[in-house]
């Protein structure tokens, strides 16, 4: 806790939460559809890491050349939830608090009237391809793991959303490909095995989306480990939320 408040206490949280149900009962219930403003930012920041060439030079960690992806990406754009969403240039790592910061980009967008809420889960499926693209590419550090006790070390928000996807089916995991979210965040998984995946793999697709939910407030919402260092604004912001204010 700082300064007297815990992040679940504050406006944004509440804020946050609520986005992430609302995009859920969208893509349960409404047509997708493309923001061709945002498809073409993302068009370029794929760009940016594809054109990028590695260091040459031996990397024990993260390859160095990572550190010219971000800063032609904080060139051009000064969104500060967009320049953060694609690791830390410093540690050269990433974790699902960059993640978060573009769910809040989103978020911001959302409110200022630039998408719909039908349109935020196609941006976020190619931020996620872009997301494995640069750390495949530069091999970046992941920012927090848990080890098989966890679902991927870099990402969450796949799966979560994957899931949303597949709750009005009744399709198996053998029978899904990869024009599927969920199916895709497997096959493409970042890090070691993982339990949780495995023995979630037989239940049906609205207790693994429910449990998504909770899993993701638990893991990433919940802990200062991954808030301590949000980004507050204008439209997220560091109130204490009207229902703490009413307890």
């Amino acid at each position: 806790m700082k300064n007297g408040i815990d992040f679940v206490e504050t406006e944004a949280y509440a804020r946050i939460y609520n986005f992430i149900l609302m995009v859920d009962d969208s893509i349960k219930n409404s047509e997708q559809r493309q923001s061709k403003h945002h498809m073409d930012v993302l068009a370029d920041i794929t760009r940016i890491v594809s054109e990028t060439e590695k260091d040459p030079s031996p990397q024990r960690y993260a390859n160095m050349a990572a550190k010219t992806v971000f800063k032609k990406i904080y060139d051009t754009y000064d969104d500060e939830y967009l320049r953060n969403s694609f690791g830390n240039q410093i540690r050269l790592d990433y974790g699902t608090g960059h993640e978060l910061n573009f769910l809040c980009y989103l978020y911001a967008q959302y409110c200022r009237g630039s998408i719909g809420i039908d349109c935020v889960f196609t941006i976020l499926v190619k931020y996620f391809e872009i997301v494995r693209l640069f750390i495949t590419k530069f091999n970046l550090e992941p920012a927090g793991s848990h080890g098989m006790w966890g679902l991927d070390d870099y990402q969450f928000l796949p799966f979560l959303f994957g899931s949303s996807e597949l709750c009005n089916t009744t399709l198996r995991f053998d029978e899904l490909d990869g024009s599927k979210c969920y199916f895709v965040a497997v096959e493409k998984k970042l890090g070691g095995s993982s339990r949780i995946l495995k023995s979630i793999m037989d239940k049906d697709w609205a207790s693994i989306n429910r449990g998504m939910i909770r899993m993701y407030d638990d893991h990433v919402l919940r802990r200062s480990v991954v808030t301590q260092h949000f980004i507050y604004g204008e439209y997220l912001r560091k109130d204490r939320s009207q229902a703490n204010k009413d307890l």
